[in-house]
């Protein structure tokens, strides 16, 4: 079976297991360009001073082998999204604005984001997009609730503009703590009839 089915299976099959059981909370976080070796769990030497990380990582699911065959921003994403090649999805390299602005994830096609919010989360994505500028590529088309935080690929590192309740809003601060207070706010202001499903993505 090819890996990319294995990996579609596999998800299928794990998602399959948190809705018939009691649909526990997901707390999804990726980081952007960040190396293994950066993380104090690395199983070899490292200075990474990450406890919390490491407490996260003890406590959820970690998979080593997981890899994407572009390890680019937009084709990676969509392959994290869909279990699929990007050029299966038709994002086969990083959405450059100023060369495809009109391009991104047709949302039509399925993501994993959609499967949980069919079966009764609310969900969030918080963080960075880059799969898609306009507005029919919005990340509540293709399976979130809510979204905060940035549609294309890169901004800056402090005082960062960023798209808050549907507005563009400069933010004063650092843009890793203003991300990471809106996913706590997220969770502390999410509906409490329905699980929750965060997805957080830092940027570089």
């Amino acid at each position: 079976m090819p890996k990319n089915h294995q990996l579609i299976l596999l998800i299928l099959l794990s998602i399959t297991s948190v809705l018939q059981a009691e649909r526990p909370n997901v707390v999804f976080i990726m980081t952007d360009d960040q190396a293994p070796w950066a993380i104090g769990l690395y199983d070899k030497p490292t200075h990474a001073n990450t406890p919390n990380l490491d407490k996260l990582f003890r406590a959820g699911t970690y998979l080593p082998n997981t890899f994407v065959v572009t390890p680019v921003c937009s084709p990676s994403r969509a392959s994290l999204a869909t279990s699929r090649y990007g050029t299966e999805v038709g994002v086969t390299e990083w959405l450059n604005p100023r060369v495809e602005a009109d391009h991104g994830l047709d949302p039509s096609t399925q993501t994993w984001y959609e499967v949980m919010q069919n079966a009764g989360y609310f969900t969030g994505l918080v963080g960075k997009w880059h799969l898609g500028l306009l507005d029919k590529y919005h990340p509540t088309k293709t399976g979130f609730d809510y979204f905060m935080g940035h549609r294309g690929g890169g901004w800056s590192p402090v005082n960062p503009t960023l798209e808050v309740d549907g507005q563009n809003k400069k933010i004063d601060g650092l843009t890793t703590d203003i991300l990471t207070d809106h996913a706590i706010s997220f969770i502390e202001n999410r509906p409490d009839n329905q699980p929750f499903l965060l997805v957080l993505h830092y940027r570089a």
